[in-house]
């Protein structure tokens, strides 16, 4: 499928149709600890990859409130994400975010963010921005 030519409800489309391979693999998913190459190729193959590319190098070129509606169409309601948070930080292996093979660090996660999430949800925005 090619990305310029996808519009919004062909994506949401997409993203539905990924949804029971996604359920299906995810408990083999999270045994592995990555996701799995047949749903990194069919997430490749529906065009999802590029949703925040911009359109000049062959994206989508969506918002992220746009992305939030894709992710939200991809899970269960009570999975559904209330909004998004852009923090600060970058998340790397040298200031303690990452693991050396790339996985986030739950804990320094929940120890750097959990303090503020009570501050996101007050704002009632979809997506947030820290300051």
């Amino acid at each position: 499928m090619t990305q310029s030519a996808m519009d919004s409800a062909a994506l949401i489309e997409a993203a539905e149709k990924l949804a029971p391979l996604l359920r299906a693999k995810a408990r083999e998913a999270e045994l592995a600890r990555r996701p799995l190459d047949e749903v990194i190729d069919a997430v490749r193959e529906s065009g999802l990859f590029s949703l925040m590319v911009p359109r000049c190098y062959g994206g989508h070129e969506a918002d992220l409130d746009a992305l939030l509606n894709e992710v939200n169409a991809q899970v269960e309601e009570f999975e559904r994400l209330g909004f998004l948070t852009v923090v600060k930080d970058p998340w790397l292996i040298e200031n303690g975010f990452l693991t050396p093979t790339m996985k986030m660090k739950r804990t320094t996660l929940e120890d750097t963010y959990g303090p503020k999430t009570e501050e996101w949800y007050g704002v009632k925005k979809r997506v947030v921005w820290e300051a």
